[in-house]
């Protein structure tokens, strides 16, 4: 998240945008980017730009975690 084009490398992020939200909107905003395990502001920009948002699944995570703790992490490995 966060990634920048080309033309704002080196520029800092000085300007603001305010949005009203009401309490259930916002609720659902922070559970959508916490389980993009993203900050607020960050899940927001990139939904207001277009970029693609990523939802970490903590199953799936733990079962490649565990995976490669076994010495699977090569492209290619075969299971026996």
């Amino acid at each position: 998240m966060g990634r920048r084009s080309e033309r704002d490398e080196g520029e800092r992020r000085t300007d603001k945008v305010t949005v009203m939200l009401t309490p259930s909107e916002r609720a659902e905003l922070d559970e959508r980017a916490a389980s993009a395990g993203v900050k607020l502001s960050d899940y927001v920009r990139a939904a207001a730009l277009g970029y693609r948002i990523n939802v970490r699944n903590p199953l799936t995570e733990k079962a490649f975690s565990e995976l490669g703790a076994g010495g699977m992490t090569k492209p290619g490995t075969k299971l026996i």
